[in-house]
């Protein structure tokens, strides 16, 4: 598998990344890209093609009325959190302006606090599954047993990991889904991440709820996501990601555009980002 990342994008979108790296079966190439998507050409009520930012236009940027650089603002202005992006045209260049919900890391809902992704192989396929988890009340007992003081860092060790099965069911935004498709997602679309076990799980979604659920929800604003130049609904990047449909021959190119990025180059339909995906 081929991987390709730079650190300049939000640190969200970091964890998406290490995340795919661990896909070894497939040829996966994961880019944050900010340079080479300078003409897309999309499918929205006809085909037309993307305006692409003009490098010669100086761009000054304002997030929630304060002037700030521009690897400052992608950090500030993630999908989750926009409320408005417009650009306005001045002499000396164009100034961006950003209003945002004032939402700070705590973005990520749900009772598992941390997840550890595993492998297992059936029919030369990598599967990932979440094998190890966290919940968010745990942090605190672990803490106290540890004796590390309120804001020191907390390493947590394999003993403190809760243990998930393989055959746990998977559910995004109430469907079912392969576990490996959320690899890509995690700590980029996710908003939502619950581990549940009970009589109730078992009478929703059948016996092998048992081994636990992994109840997931996306952002309700999503990034635009294209394909090959042509955009795509959700369901359709999600069959991409099921290593079950993937063609093994097939180099996936992912690239994630922040919000600021997205709307230079796209306008208001990229106003949440954009998740490029090219086939080779």
């Amino acid at each position: 598998m081929k991987t390709k990342g730079t650190t300049r994008y939000a640190l969200a979108m970091v964890a998406a990344v290490m995340s795919v790296t661990a896909l070894r079966a497939q040829n996966v190439k994961m880019e944050l890209d900010f340079q080479n998507a300078r003409s897309e050409t999309i499918a929205d009520k006809g085909s037309e093609t993307a305006s692409a930012a003009t490098p010669e236009i100086d761009y000054r940027y304002m997030v929630d009325g304060r002037m700030v650089d521009e690897n400052t603002a992608d950090i500030l202005a993630r999908h989750w959190n926009i409320r408005r992006i417009r650009i306005e045209r001045t002499d000396s260049g164009a100034l961006v302006r950003v209003k945002t919900k004032g939402l700070d890391e705590e973005f990520l809902k749900g009772n598992a606090g941390g997840i550890a992704w595993l492998s297992r192989f059936e029919n030369g396929i990598d599967r990932k599954y979440i094998g190890g988890y966290v919940l968010r009340r745990d942090y605190d007992s672990i803490r106290r047993a540890e004796r590390v003081p309120e804001g020191k860092l907390l390493i947590l060790r394999s003993e403190h990991w809760r243990r998930l099965s393989p055959e746990a069911v998977y559910r995004l935004n109430g469907r079912p889904v392969d576990g490996s498709s959320l690899v890509y997602m995690e700590g980029s679309i996710l908003q939502t991440i619950d581990i549940r076990f009970g009589k109730r799980q078992i009478r929703r979604y059948g016996p092998s709820a048992a081994n636990g659920v992994v109840w997931c929800r996306t952002y309700k604003r999503l990034p635009m996501i294209t394909l090959d130049g042509k955009r795509i609904r959700l369901k359709e990047w999600i069959k991409l990601c099921d290593p079950r449909l993937i063609n093994m021959g097939t180099t996936l190119n992912y690239r994630f555009l922040s919000p600021i990025e997205g709307y230079k180059r796209y306008g208001r339909r990229a106003k949440y980002g954009v998740i490029i995906v090219r086939s080779e």
